[in-house]
C-alpha cells in the first residue's frame, strides 16, 4: 500500500473545528480498504467510534459491476435507514436510467449520493435534537424560577418540544441526552466525532477509488455497465484514454475538495445554530408576552378613556 497524508476532522477543549493532516495507508485493493477502515475508523480508542455515533456509518461497494449495481439497487429500494422524504430523493437520485446515462465516475457519484444523504440525516438529528434539548431545559429553567409547573408558557415549550419529538423519531437516529439544561457543548461533540466517523470511512473510500482507475479500459469495462444507460463513452485512441484518465482523476480530487472544505464550514454552521437558538426561543417569548401586553394595556386604557367621558359628560354644565 502507497503511503500519503489524509485529511481528517478534529475537536478541540475550545470547540474550535480544524483540519490536520494525518499519514495512513492509502487501500489498493477493497480489502485493504475495509481492513484501514477498520484498523482507523472503526476503532473504539476514537472519539468518533460508531458506538458514538448518531448515525451508522454507511458500507461503500467494492469497485466492481457486481458490487456497485448491487449497491445502487439495494439504496434505492429502501436499504438506507432514512426518512421518507430521504427515500424518495434516492429513488429519483439513484434512478438506474439515471446512474447509466451519467457521463462522469458512477461508481463515485453513487458514493457521493450516499454520503451526502448520510451527512444530511445526522445534522437532522443534531439540530432537532439540540432544539429540543433547549427548549426542555428552558422550561425546567422557568418552572423552577416561577415555582409553577403550569403556566402559559410552560405549555408552549413543551408543546413545540413534543412535535420536534415527533420529527426526532421519523429520523431513526439516537441524540444523546442531556442531563443538565443545555450541558456545556453536548451536541456540538457529538455531531463532530460523528460526522468525523461518517467522513473517515468515506475518505478512505475515496483514496480507494482513486488507487483503482489506472486501468482506464477495466475503469471503462465497469462504469458501462452500471445502471441503464450509455453514458461512459469507451475510449478507443491514446487521446480519449488520456482524457478518460483525466476525468476520472479531476471527479476524484474535486470530490476530495469538496468533503474536506464543506464538513467543517457545516459544522461552524452548526455551533452558530446550536448557541443563539436558546436566545431565539426568550425574544420570541419575550416579544410574545409585550404584545400580550400591549393588547391587555390597550384594552385598559379604552376603558379608562370611555370612562373618563362618560364622567367628563355627567359634569358637564350641559347635562
Amino acid at each position: 500500500m502507497h503511503i500519503r497524508p489524509i485529511t481528517f476532522l478534529f475537536i478541540f477543549s475550545s470547540l474550535m473545528i480544524s483540519m490536520e493532516p494525518m499519514v495512513f495507508a492509502i487501500p489498493q485493493t477493497y480489502e485493504e480498504y475495509t481492513t484501514e477502515t477498520e484498523k482507523y475508523c472503526d476503532s473504539t480508542e476514537r472519539t468518533w467510534s460508531e458506538a458514538k455515533s448518531l448515525v451508522p456509518k454507511i458500507d461503500y461497494s467494492e469497485f466492481t459491476t457486481l458490487a456497485v449495481n448491487s449497491t445502487l439497487s439495494r439504496w434505492r429500494s429502501g436499504g438506507f435507514s432514512v426518512r421518507e422524504d430521504e427515500k424518495m430523493r434516492l429513488k429519483r437520485d439513484l434512478d438506474p436510467v439515471r446512474i447509466g446515462e451519467y457521463s462522469g465516475f458512477k461508481t463515485l457519484e453513487i458514493a457521493r449520493i450516499g454520503y451526502r444523504t448520510r451527512l444530511n440525516t445526522l445534522f437532522s438529528c443534531a439540530v432537532v435534537g439540540s432544539r429540543i434539548d433547549t427548549l426542555v431545559g428552558l422550561e425546567k429553567l422557568i418552572s423552577t424560577k416561577l415555582k409553577t409547573k403550569d403556566s402559559e408558557i410552560q405549555q408552549k415549550l413543551k408543546k413545540d418540544a413534543n412535535k420536534l419529538q415527533v420529527v426526532l423519531n421519523t429520523l431513526k437516529c439516537n441524540p444523546p441526552k442531556s442531563s443538565e439544561f443545555q450541558a456545556k457543548g453536548e451536541m456540538i461533540i457529538s455531531l463532530t466525532n460523528s460526522a468525523t466517523y461518517q467522513y473517515c470511512g468515506y475518505r478512505h473510500y475515496l483514496s480507494y477509488l482513486e488507487s483503482n482507475i489506472e486501468d482506464i479500459s477495466e475503469v471503462q469495462k465497469i462504469e458501462s455497465r452500471i445502471g441503464q444507460g450509455d453514458g461512459t463513452q469507451i475510449a478507443t485512441t491514446t487521446a480519449q484514454w488520456n482524457n478518460a484518465s483525466n476525468r476520472y482523476q479531476g471527479d476524484i480530487s474535486r470530490e476530495i475538495i469538496r468533503a474536506d472544505t464543506t464538513l467543517p464550514k457545516a459544522i461552524r454552521a452548526f455551533i452558530e445554530m446550536d448557541q443563539t437558538y436558546g436566545a431565539h426561543i426568550l425574544l420570541v417569548l419575550i416579544y410574545d408576552d409585550y404584545i400580550r401586553l400591549r393588547k391587555a394595556m390597550s384594552g385598559y386604557m379604552n376603558l379608562s378613556s370611555q370612562l373618563y367621558q362618560k364622567a367628563n359628560n355627567a359634569q358637564s354644565t350641559n347635562k
